[in-house]
């Protein structure tokens, strides 16, 4: 250590080892060249930084760093500010050490790179921090990488990681907005809503953006974040109708002119059918609310990948007229239909019932299978060969639909749909020797309807793919 303001890794270091090495004392003993008196202040600190680790818990943070003798308010101690990137909706943080002063706020700042903390030297460095700063050094240092296109200690926030690393900061209570630095910490705030509509200014419609509660600033990590400066808050946004993804799309809308804003308007609804979009002017469309009983329907059909056929149930539901095979798991969905928008309330409960029973008739989801761009109601028979995917099928069309039927299940059977279990009229197997040589060939097979089949070649291929024939 040094009581220079630079405190470590500075140019008085780099000179007393230089005395040190030119002095030839390199190859002394550490014991024999460390006067007593400074022995005995090593072992009088290492005393004190164990007497401090017994008030901390094992649930709280350790302090680390600080100046052995210094009194509390003169410290130096790491700090966060928040500011905007310069990318759209963008969040960065700057890193500063600065000397907690004894009248409240902090002295002048300078830059600090929190990479030290992720090396062997942090519990040397001259200024307070915790183990939750090193678990941030790292999630920064992890988003940021180290090139030419940000300073040493300015590190973008984004993403998953982003929220993780912001929570942590927020958590260590020295996180100021930039410029306000003495001010109070930044604290979580409650969720807040995020309004959107359009105004019309100059022949165009622009979007209008508003905070509820107000607050000043909206920024996007995984989901979209206000900061609040009066209150010293910051916290989640949510709109009512729309999803973290679909505000960004919104957000990036340009300026719409009055003769474009009807199609616009138009377009947004047939997009996004089942959420309450703002839209620069009210279309002529109807909306209709239904509210009715569910009923199942199955459609048992098949699709053809790499050569292989794959049997599928693809399971829907029917709200009064209306067939839908959602794909996520909103409370209601839309449905534009000519000049008519339907929004469906759904039952979730029921369809999940549903999709249990299927689930226990072997059903399973396609992209289980590793099939992709399926819908995660588009199901197919999981066995272990494909004669145990037959004789589930068979059980399941002989047995299960009935009973489902008496349920009020509706099943509808595609063209495609080729699995089907016979029962053979006859079978009959020949035998014809070649008068060529000692060979024979054989046929062995049944008839239905008339129509003789030759199932040897099948069965053959049968028993190959059988684990125990």
């Amino acid at each position: 250590e040094c009581d220079c303001p630079v405190g470590f890794r500075c140019k008085h270091a780099v000179a007393t080892l230089f005395q040190f090495a030119q002095a030839g004392a390199l190859t002394a003993e550490p014991s024999d060249s460390i006067p007593p008196e400074e022995q005995q202040r090593i072992k009088e600190l290492e005393v004190k930084i164990w007497l401090n680790s017994l008030n901390s818990q094992g649930d709280k943070e350790t302090v680390q760093g600080s100046f052995a003798g210094s009194e509390p308010g003169y410290n130096n101690v790491l700090l966060y500010w928040l500011r905007p990137a310069q990318t759209d909706l963008g969040l960065e943080v700057e890193t500063v050490v600065a000397r907690r002063l004894k009248r409240g706020g902090y002295g002048k700042p300078r830059p600090q790179s929190v990479e030290e903390l992720n090396d062997d030297y942090a519990r040397y460095l001259n200024f307070e921090h915790n183990e939750r700063d090193i678990e941030v050094a790292g999630l920064l240092y992890s988003m940021a990488g180290r090139g030419h296109r940000y300073p040493q200690n300015i590190y973008p926030l984004k993403g998953d990681i982003g929220e993780l690393a912001l929570e942590k900061i927020i958590s260590n209570q020295r996180c100021f907005w930039s410029g306000h630095e003495n001010s109070q910490p930044l604290e979580w705030g409650s969720v807040r809503s995020l309004q959107l509509d359009w105004q019309l200014k100059d022949d165009n419609y622009q979007l209008n953006i508003e905070i509820v509660p107000p607050g000043d600033k909206l920024f996007l990590l995984k989901y979209f974040y206000y900061i609040d400066i009066e209150h010293n808050r910051l916290g989640r946004l949510e709109h009512p109708g729309l999803d973290q993804q679909q505000i960004q799309k919104i957000l990036i809308a340009p300026p719409v002119p009055r003769e474009m804003a009807e199609k616009v308007s138009s377009q947004l609804i047939q997009t996004w059918p089942d959420n309450e979009v703002p839209m620069p002017v009210k279309p002529e469309i109807e909306t209709v609310h239904i509210k009715a009983q569910p009923a199942a329907n199955a459609r048992l059909h098949s699709v053809e990948l790499d050569n292989h056929r794959i049997h599928l149930l693809s399971l829907r539901f029917n709200y009064d007229g209306h067939i839908i095979q959602p794909d996520h798991f909103s409370r209601s969905l839309g449905i534009l239909e000519q000049q008519q928008r339907f929004i469906i309330e759904r039952d979730l409960d029921f369809e999940q019932q549903c999709l249990a029973l299927l689930k226990d008739c072997e059903f399973a989801p396609a992209d289980n299978a590793g099939l992709n761009n399926f819908n995660h109601l588009d199901l197919l028979m999981l066995a272990d060969s494909l004669n145990d995917s037959v004789w589930l099928w068979d059980e399941f069309q002989q047995h299960t639909m009935p009973m489902l039927r008496e349920q009020g299940w509706q099943f509808e059977v595609d063209d495609s749909f080729y699995l089907q279990v016979d029962e053979a009229d006859e079978w009959y197997g020949e035998i014809e020797q070649d008068s060529a040589n000692d060979w024979f060939e054989m046929t062995l097979g049944i008839e239905i309807d008339g129509q003789t089949i030759n199932l040897l070649p099948a069965l053959v291929e049968l028993l190959v793919e059988e684990k125990d024939p």
